[in-house]
């Protein structure tokens, strides 16, 4: 079989990787990992809440993953962009393009992940991302969106992608290997390989780098189509753009590690155990978010429980009304003091024109006694809501 000049300059893009390699605690995290993404698939939301994770979560990995490029915008930028109220000054207007670009893309992987028509993973569809992601980009004349490189390139002043010659034989192994390849049989391994495969992905796109530019985006989107592709909720699919991002020193250490280990596999294992402990960590705040707007839902039912049972008037009215605004009006320590109350915000304001302190303080006292409030021991003055009843076992979990 001819040599080809890769296998002497770049012999840790070898196409091989041995599930074994991975460690204990590399395989604790993805068991947890899959766990989560079940909680986070399965967990029941009122559509506005679902809407919102959604955005919240497309915003950060499209800040992210530009961000790591050198666009200069912030979140909230990104997060006005995405809705269409931000205009920007011609000079960095291809900032802006930049984020078109990608929400156009990611918005059409989701929707087909959404309708399971997601096209199968080829050459054609990454010279169209990386093609669309390049619009209307500050461009280097050797660079064509869309084409793979004929030319060296260098990354972080550092790496050296693979030889430009061989990028077309590497693109054809690499579908190959990440499509057919890294299969298994063993049920054991199935799920697991649903995270693994993205992440590997990832790392041997980088690795070849066959596009002039954009190849750091263009993993990226390797990496979230290969999850959605997997089953990987949406919201989480964007957790590990954000987290090279924000871990930004420690992903080029792992990238430029992987390929310096003695053993390329052991390297390999080594940056999958570093995406995944972001992965999961991502994944604990998803569903810890999801937790918290469950609580209060359950929290608004057992206030209506309870008030009703003292019938239907204007003071029961008012503390349920009270109630309801407890748990977003306290201070740091989940107090507020009686006195504070009426101006804590508008809704309780106009609750409270008119009415005296003894009032507010005979209001929350009522709903100490019905358990909807509590009162600081030390600082009778001072109270909390007692929407804690609601995580009537989150205290017992071993990582809270």
């Amino acid at each position: 079989m001819e040599q080809r000049k890769y296998q002497e300059t770049h012999p840790w893009i070898s196409f091989r990787f041995n599930l074994m390699t991975l460690g204990p605690g590399t395989l604790i995290k993805l068991g947890e990992a899959l766990s989560k993404c079940d909680h986070v698939c399965g967990a029941p939301l009122p559509p506005a809440e679902a809407d919102l994770l959604n955005k919240v979560s497309l915003t950060k990995g499209i800040h992210a993953t530009t961000s790591i490029e050198g666009n200069t915008l912030t979140e909230e930028e990104v997060e006005k962009r995405i809705d269409g109220k931000l205009t920007l000054p011609d000079s960095i207007e291809y900032q802006g393009a930049e984020i078109d670009n990608l929400l156009e893309i990611l918005n059409e992987i989701a929707n087909l992940s959404i309708s399971q028509e997601l096209p199968p993973l080829s050459i054609e569809l990454i010279k169209s991302w990386n093609k669309r992601i390049l619009k209307d980009q500050p461009l280097g004349e050797d660079v064509t969106p869309g084409e793979f490189r004929n030319h060296s390139v260098v990354v972080g002043n550092a790496y050296h992608g693979a030889p430009a010659e061989d990028c077309p034989y590497l693109m054809d192994r690499f579908i190959s290997f990440i499509t057919e390849e890294l299969q298994t049989d063993d049920a054991t391994w199935h799920k697991p390989l649903w995270i693994i495969r993205p992440i590997i992905a990832h790392l041997y796109f980088a690795w070849i780098h066959p596009f002039g530019d954009g190849n750091g985006r263009t993993a990226r989107l390797i990496e979230l189509y290969l999850l959605l592709n997997a089953g990987i909720p949406i919201p989480s699919a964007h957790i590990l753009s954000d987290y090279y991002n924000r871990s930004r020193g420690r992903y080029y250490q792992a990238l430029k590690q992987a390929s310096k280990a003695d053993n390329y596999e052991h390297g390999l294992a080594s940056f999958i155990d570093y995406a995944i402990t972001g992965f999961v960590e991502g994944l604990q705040e998803q569903v810890a978010r999801i937790e918290n707007v469950q609580i209060h839902i359950a929290w608004e039912s057992f206030i209506h429980e309870i008030i009703a049972a003292h019938g239907h008037n204007e003071t029961w009215s008012r503390r349920r009304i009270l109630a309801r605004n407890l748990p977003y009006i306290t201070n740091d320590d989940g107090f507020i003091r009686n006195a504070d109350i009426r101006y804590a915000n508008t809704e309780l304001a106009k609750l409270y024109e008119g009415k005296s302190q003894k009032t507010v303080t005979r209001d929350l006292n009522a709903l100490v006694e019905c358990e909807l409030a509590r009162q600081q021991e030390k600082r009778k003055n001072y109270y909390a809501s007692n929407i804690k009843r609601m995580a009537a076992f989150l205290h017992h979990s071993g990582n809270r």
